[in-house]
């Protein structure tokens, strides 16, 4: 999410495959610009074990999807992400 520690589900998989310049990236990101806002994306290295014909990870900050929150509030948010 926003301060993009990849520290859960699918970011901490592809985080763990790729090399440690993927979080270093994602550290000074966050330290020049602040945390990524909710339907922001922005793009960092991939390397490490992952394919060699990757070589850019997209981070996506979606919404958080709680069983409270499964109306308009969420799907604006999910739709803006998508399209950015």
């Amino acid at each position: 999410m926003g301060p993009l520690a990849n520290g859960g589900g699918v970011s901490l998989a592809i985080s763990l495959s790729a090399s440690p310049k993927l979080q270093e990236e994602c550290d000074a990101y966050v330290k020049k610009y602040g945390r990524e806002p909710k339907s922001g994306v922005i793009h960092t290295v991939a390397g490490g074990n992952l394919s060699q014909n990757v070589k850019h990870v997209i981070h996506a900050m979606g919404p958080e999807l709680d069983s409270l929150n499964k109306d308009d509030k969420f799907m604006r948010p999910l739709l803006m992400t998508f399209f950015n």
